[in-house]
């Protein structure tokens, strides 16, 4: 792969502390680290398009094959939700609008949603077709080294 083509961004360091939670948490995309997971256990509802990665991830949360954009939870169902460097992977306007208006629907009035990702525009110019992002993420007792 030539330099031109992709971007690579400096290593980023992510101290992920736990946080107050009511009921079961939807974690979008929490497949392969399953950071959301590590940090909450058998509170996480972990969902994935793709098996292996939700396989990939630890043990603990509840894991499902399942697309954001048509989620087959009931309204108002969770308190909170999380996308952990997930929304990076939705390809169109479309998807993202679809997706974001999925979890509100399924998040209880008052509900949260938590956003770890990246703006990637002006970075430079968003010319590239391929961006690398380098994470040490450190939650609970784990540091992990990954990237995406």
């Amino acid at each position: 792969m030539e330099e031109n083509q992709y971007y690579l961004f400096d290593e980023m360091e992510i101290v992920l502390v736990d946080f107050k939670t009511d009921g079961f948490i939807l974690d979008i995309g929490g497949g392969g680290e399953g950071i959301i997971g590590r940090l909450k256990g058998r509170d996480v509802i972990a969902i994935d398009i793709r098996r292996d990665e939700l396989m990939e991830a630890p043990a603990g949360p509840l894991k499902i094959v399942m697309d954001a954009r048509d989620l087959t939870f009931p309204d108002d169902s969770f308190n909170q939700s999380t996308a952990f460097f997930s929304l990076m992977y939705l390809k169109t306007r479309e998807d993202q609008l679809q997706v974001f208006q999925e979890i509100h629907r399924v998040l209880k009035p008052g509900g949260s949603l938590y956003i770890w990702d990246l703006v990637i525009s002006g970075h430079p110019a968003t010319a590239p077709d391929i961006y690398i992002v380098p994470l040490w993420i450190r939650v609970a007792c784990d540091e992990i080294k990954t990237g995406y």
